[in-house]
């Protein structure tokens, strides 16, 4: 993927990386604001408006998942031994961590059932569920392919669409947002992008689909706001047209950011491979923060925010580019160790 490399997903997925941290910490003030206030309906519109982040995750990961196979034959074995440790060895790793400083804040004890049930639905902490919806569309990505190999890709789209858009309001039983039905689409979406990429992209260069993006971007998020705000059923279902104009409107910000600051790729790039720790590590810093914040008695929610805010970007950043870094030059040093013996 390195020579025809999609840059402006790089753009996208931090894009999507920062908002995650955001909602999470916006979603303090939703709970913590006096209902009717202008705080409240201030942090809603920023915690909703930017409530794209796991339809864009499963968007990217539907593109780049595929991406390698565009002109080649899909060889199941290979993509699941490539892909799954990728996510579930840092899953299994942070599900200890969260595990481990839950216990000694006193919120849990010590329980193997628990820990494995809690790996298997995604429940330790608030935003693992991610990784369980991502493993079970890798694991259907057979059925996915065989799809695109057999029909039509528009009518798959429009089928794939039109169920989940059903059944995104549908299925509402305890952790059905842990199963793959509600969000499919954005995933077979990314798939269609890759089977399509020269199509898709003549589309998306035009100036017409940069427009009614941005058009219905904008009326989608405020509707999807004051939808959530006054607890319209209707929330759902509007979540889902809210995402997929999200996604069209973020990959015309990615290819516009590809053009306009192409002289800034090296640190996108290296921001983007270090985005998956950032999206893993972040609720640890977060919650550091907040144990900070209670500790000096800061009694302001908004000051709160904004000092959550001030520390757990940064944190989060800097140590996963430096766990990025590190370990690329530790691969980097095996190799070329490995290929020194075998040259002895």
């Amino acid at each position: 993927m390195s020579k025809n490399r999609l840059r402006e997903l790089d753009y996208i997925r931090i894009i999507a990386c920062y908002s995650v941290i955001l909602v999470h910490i916006s979603a303090i003030g939703v709970v913590g604001y006096l209902p009717g206030s202008i705080h409240l309906k201030i942090v809603t519109l920023l915690n909703r408006s930017i409530k794209y982040t796991t339809p864009a995750f499963l968007f990217l990961s539907g593109v780049t998942s595929f991406y390698s196979y565009r002109n080649r034959k899909f060889e199941y074995g290979e993509f699941l031994g490539k892909r799954l440790p990728r996510i579930l060895i840092p899953y299994l790793f942070w599900n200890l961590a969260y595990y481990m400083v839950f216990i000694y804040q006193g919120y849990y004890g010590i329980s193997l059932s628990f820990f494995i049930k809690s790996l298997f639905l995604g429940t330790m902490c608030y935003h693992l569920y991610f990784i369980v919806i991502l493993t079970q569309l890798y694991f259907l990505s057979p059925i996915f392919n065989y799809m695109f190999e057999k029909f039509n890709h528009e009518l798959i789209l429009a089928v794939v669409g039109a169920v989940n858009f059903i059944l995104a309001s549908e299925l509402d039983f305890l952790y059905s947002d842990r199963i793959f039905l509600k969000y499919m689409f954005f995933f077979v979406l990314g798939i269609y992008l890759t089977k399509n990429h020269d199509k898709s992209m003549r589309i998306m260069g035009k100036r017409s689909t940069a427009l009614i993006s941005t058009a219905g971007y904008t009326a989608t998020a405020a509707m999807y706001t004051y939808f959530y705000y006054t607890s319209n059923p209707a929330t759902i279902n509007l979540w889902f047209v809210y995402s997929v104009f999200s996604i069209f409107f973020l990959y015309i910000v990615g290819i516009y950011l590809v053009g306009k600051v192409s002289d800034k790729y090296d640190t996108v790039r290296n921001l983007s491979k270090s985005s998956f720790y950032i999206y893993l590590m972040h609720p640890l810093v977060l919650i550091a923060a907040i144990w900070f914040a209670d500790k000096t008695s800061i009694s302001s929610l908004t000051l709160r925010l904004v000092l959550y805010t001030a520390i757990v970007i940064p944190v989060s950043t800097l140590s996963s580019v430096a766990y990025t870094f590190a370990k690329a030059r530790i691969s980097k040093y095996h190799t070329s160790d490995l290929f020194r013996r075998k040259n002895i």
